[in-house]
């Protein structure tokens, strides 16, 4: 298959509604599409109900029945190299690209969650928000998928689509938990600044991601692990705190019990993480819906790749809105301005992706 039939293929699955997704692993120049009826879905309502088998997964933040975990069992399986798209893809920029910006929606958010902190009710809570983009042009969805690769090539990059979900786009650097043989690995992934050659971290972030740190140590007491020191981790314009968490899964453990753990984490949540995690359910105005959920590709029962669902937006049926999703971390040192400019620089790193059709 050449990119051209690849392309029709897309479309007409595109045109005709068929449940799909295309996604590539970080640094990995392969792509992995694969497409079916809506038959072969399968929803699911507890993370313990994943089965270790061939799958895409996409579970939301709050699992319930409008807003289910879905596997895939597709027949249909395509695997490309990104080489065959060379010069034959669109980078067509839309000048209309500009966010609008909802800022007294999350400054009203930002005053609820900061009393509780103010409080000493919680040490983090993370906020969260959308934005919509319009576009003069469709969305030229391969071409986006394409430039997202090249601008991010350490995220996992992917288009997923059901009649339940609608169109999702995203490119997220953060792991949830990935197992190669009984390897396992999770990150703590936390604090946000523009990326520079010299960077400096504020205190504020280097106790956030501490914060998330901690509670991966103690989500992995079962295990032996090791851990990484902290590190900055480029990701297109910005840049993240991350810290490396490898452990050893015995044939017998229980991965889904792992999984449920770990999601949501309190990077995406807050701290205490379920008290966190209720209260942004009660007090958030944003459905945060499949946002900071998890994706991924389950190949088998000692291999797979689930990653929390950040940087990443939904898409109108006609391709000519989007809907961006962002938030971040609040501890007592934040600050109201700081944050929402934070939050928007995370909405622009996944429009940055966008190329429209010519």
């Amino acid at each position: 298959m050449d990119s051209k039939d690849f392309i029709n293929l897309f479309s007409s699955c595109l045109r005709d509604e068929m449940a799909f997704f295309l996604c590539s692993k970080p640094k990995s120049s392969q792509l992995l599409f694969s497409y079916g009826e809506e038959s072969e879905l399968s929803y699911l309502y507890d993370l313990e109900e994943m089965k270790q088998e061939k799958s895409f997964v996409f579970a939301p933040f709050n699992i319930r029945e409008d807003y289910p975990i879905i596997a895939t069992s597709f027949s249909n399986e395509i695997r490309l190299d990104i080489s065959m798209f060379e010069g034959k893809v669109s980078d067509n920029k839309d000048d209309s690209f500009d966010l609008e910006e909802e800022a007294h929606i999350y400054y009203k958010d930002f005053d609820k969650f900061y009393k509780e902190l103010e409080s000493d009710n919680f040490y983090k809570l993370v906020l969260a928000t959308s934005c919509e983009l319009k576009f003069n042009k469709k969305i030229d969805l391969i071409s986006s998928f394409l430039k997202a690769k090249q601008l991010y090539d350490n995220a996992f990059i992917y288009i997923f689509y059901t009649k339940k979900t609608g169109l999702w786009f995203g490119a997220t650097p953060e792991i949830l938990l990935t197992l190669n043989g009984d390897k396992g690995n999770t990150m703590a992934l936390a604090g946000t600044q523009k990326y520079d050659d010299n960077i400096v971290w504020q205190e504020k972030n280097k106790k956030e991601q501490e914060l998330v740190s901690q509670y991966i140590r103690i989500a992995l007491s079962d295990y032996e692990f090791t851990e990484t020191a902290v590190s900055t981790m480029k990701s297109g314009n910005l840049a993240h705190l991350r810290t490396d968490f490898q452990f050893k899964i015995e044939n017998k453990a229980n991965i889904q019990k792992i999984i449920k753990n770990l999601h949501p984490t309190p990077a995406v949540c807050g701290i205490e993480k379920s008290s966190a995690y209720n209260f942004i359910l009660e007090n958030e105005s944003l459905e945060r819906a499949y946002y900071t959920g998890l994706v991924g590709y389950i190949k088998d029962e000692r291999d797979f790749q689930l990653y929390v669902n950040l940087r990443c937006a939904s898409f109108a049926k006609d391709l000519k809105s989007s809907l961006l999703y962002a938030g971040g971390g609040l501890i007592k040192e934040s600050s109201k301005e700081e944050e929402y400019k934070e939050t928007l620089s995370k909405m622009r790193s996944i429009s940055r992706s966008f190329v429209t059709e010519k």
